[in-house]
C-alpha cells in the first residue's frame, strides 16, 4: 500500500492540484503564481533602484 503526499507551496499554502507548477527546492516549494508574484516584485524594486540613481 502506497502513501502519497500531497505537496504544497510553502509561500502561498495551495497544494500541488490547485497550482500549475510546484517548483521543489531543499525542503521548500513554490508555485509558479508566487514565482511570477515574486518576479514582478524584483523587476518593480529594480525599476524604483533605476529610477533613483537617475535623479
Amino acid at each position: 500500500m502506497t502513501t502519497k503526499t500531497k505537496l504544497a507551496c510553502s509561500f502561498c499554502g495551495q497544494s500541488q492540484d490547485k497550482v500549475a507548477q510546484l517548483v521543489a527546492g531543499p525542503g521548500v516549494y513554490i508555485c509558479s503564481g508566487c514565482v511570477e508574484l515574486a518576479s514582478q516584485v524584483i523587476a518593480e524594486a529594480k525599476r524604483q533602484d533605476e529610477a533613483g540613481e537617475e535623479g
